[in-house]
Protein backbone atom coordinates (compact mmCIF):
# COMPACT_ATOMS: atom_id res chain seq x y z
CA UNK A 1 0.00 0.00 0.00
CA UNK A 2 3.15 2.14 0.61
CA UNK A 3 4.49 1.64 -2.84
CA UNK A 4 0.89 2.08 -4.74
CA UNK A 5 0.57 5.69 -2.92
CA UNK A 6 3.65 6.80 -5.09
CA UNK A 7 5.49 6.91 -1.12
CA UNK A 8 3.68 9.36 0.35
CA UNK A 9 1.04 7.69 2.66
CA UNK A 10 2.36 8.46 6.31
CA UNK A 11 1.93 6.24 9.19
CA UNK A 12 -2.21 7.21 9.89
CA UNK A 13 -3.09 6.62 6.40
CA UNK A 14 -2.00 3.54 6.21
CA UNK A 15 -3.43 2.49 9.17
CA UNK A 16 -6.48 3.50 7.78
CA UNK A 17 -6.20 1.53 4.32
CA UNK A 18 -5.07 -1.53 6.47
CA UNK A 19 -8.46 -1.43 8.21
CA UNK A 20 -10.14 -1.14 5.30
CA UNK A 21 -8.89 -4.35 3.84
CA UNK A 22 -9.28 -6.32 7.38
CA UNK A 23 -6.05 -5.87 8.68
CA UNK A 24 -6.49 -4.18 12.05
CA UNK A 25 -3.50 -2.90 13.25
CA UNK A 26 -2.62 0.24 15.76
CA UNK A 27 -0.76 2.92 14.54
CA UNK A 28 2.42 2.78 16.78
CA UNK A 29 2.68 -0.95 15.13
CA UNK A 30 2.50 0.92 11.75
CA UNK A 31 4.65 3.58 12.74
CA UNK A 32 7.03 0.61 13.79
CA UNK A 33 6.80 -2.01 10.76
CA UNK A 34 7.54 1.51 8.60
CA UNK A 35 10.58 2.48 10.72
CA UNK A 36 11.91 -1.23 10.18
CA UNK A 37 11.29 -1.68 7.01
CA UNK A 38 12.90 2.25 6.27
CA UNK A 39 9.58 3.38 4.93
CA UNK A 40 9.58 6.60 4.77
CA UNK A 41 7.05 9.28 3.57
CA UNK A 42 7.47 11.63 0.85
CA UNK A 43 5.10 14.75 0.56
CA UNK A 44 5.55 16.83 -2.12
CA UNK A 45 6.73 20.32 -0.97
CA UNK A 46 4.84 23.15 -1.23
CA UNK A 47 4.59 25.71 -4.52
CA UNK A 48 7.10 28.88 -4.34
CA UNK A 49 6.05 31.63 -6.44
CA UNK A 50 9.11 33.35 -8.38
CA UNK A 51 10.01 36.59 -7.78
CA UNK A 52 11.55 39.19 -10.13
CA UNK A 53 14.25 41.56 -9.32
CA UNK A 54 13.33 43.97 -12.26
CA UNK A 55 10.18 45.05 -13.39
CA UNK A 56 8.87 43.97 -17.05
CA UNK A 57 10.42 47.12 -19.46
CA UNK A 58 7.44 47.19 -21.48
CA UNK A 59 4.71 47.48 -19.39
CA UNK A 60 4.81 49.87 -16.67
CA UNK A 61 3.64 49.93 -13.32
CA UNK A 62 1.18 52.69 -13.17
CA UNK A 63 -1.05 51.49 -9.98
CA UNK A 64 2.26 51.10 -7.99
CA UNK A 65 0.15 48.57 -5.79
CA UNK A 66 -2.46 51.37 -4.98
CA UNK A 67 -5.71 50.08 -5.12
CA UNK A 68 -7.78 52.57 -4.00
CA UNK A 69 -9.68 54.03 -6.65
CA UNK A 70 -11.57 57.82 -6.16
CA UNK A 71 -14.16 57.15 -9.06
CA UNK A 72 -15.68 54.28 -11.52
CA UNK A 73 -14.09 53.19 -14.57
CA UNK A 74 -10.82 54.62 -13.96
CA UNK A 75 -8.92 51.77 -13.61
CA UNK A 76 -9.43 48.18 -15.06
CA UNK A 77 -7.64 44.95 -13.91
CA UNK A 78 -7.61 41.53 -15.89
CA UNK A 79 -6.45 38.35 -15.19
CA UNK A 80 -6.90 34.68 -16.69
CA UNK A 81 -7.02 31.79 -15.02
CA UNK A 82 -8.26 27.81 -16.03
CA UNK A 83 -11.10 25.92 -14.57
CA UNK A 84 -11.82 22.56 -14.85
CA UNK A 85 -15.00 22.25 -16.72
CA UNK A 86 -15.83 18.05 -15.98
CA UNK A 87 -14.66 16.77 -18.82
CA UNK A 88 -11.78 19.71 -20.37
CA UNK A 89 -10.07 22.72 -19.02
CA UNK A 90 -11.09 25.73 -19.83
CA UNK A 91 -9.70 29.10 -19.48
CA UNK A 92 -11.56 32.37 -18.04
CA UNK A 93 -10.76 35.59 -18.44
CA UNK A 94 -12.21 38.38 -15.95
CA UNK A 95 -11.67 42.37 -15.95
CA UNK A 96 -12.46 43.78 -12.65
CA UNK A 97 -13.45 47.84 -12.22
CA UNK A 98 -10.93 48.68 -9.02
CA UNK A 99 -13.35 51.15 -7.93
CA UNK A 100 -16.29 48.81 -7.04
CA UNK A 101 -14.53 45.44 -7.50
CA UNK A 102 -17.26 43.97 -9.55
CA UNK A 103 -16.47 42.25 -12.60
CA UNK A 104 -17.40 43.94 -15.62
CA UNK A 105 -16.38 41.57 -18.41
CA UNK A 106 -15.58 37.96 -19.08
CA UNK A 107 -15.17 35.69 -21.46
CA UNK A 108 -14.09 31.49 -21.45
CA UNK A 109 -12.57 29.27 -23.98
CA UNK A 110 -10.75 26.48 -24.86
CA UNK A 111 -6.90 28.29 -25.38
CA UNK A 112 -5.94 31.59 -23.30
CA UNK A 113 -4.95 33.26 -27.08
CA UNK A 114 -5.65 37.18 -27.95
CA UNK A 115 -9.57 36.22 -28.60
CA UNK A 116 -9.96 35.03 -25.22
CA UNK A 117 -8.42 38.57 -23.63
CA UNK A 118 -10.62 40.74 -26.51
CA UNK A 119 -13.73 39.17 -25.64
CA UNK A 120 -13.35 39.49 -22.13
CA UNK A 121 -12.99 43.41 -22.88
Amino acid sequence: MFRLSGESAGSRTLRTQLASSEYHLGLYTVRRMMKELELESCQPSSHTYKTVEQAHVEISNILKRQFDVSAPNLFWCGDITYVWTGSAWSYLALVIDLYGRNVIGWAMSDSPDTNLTKNGL
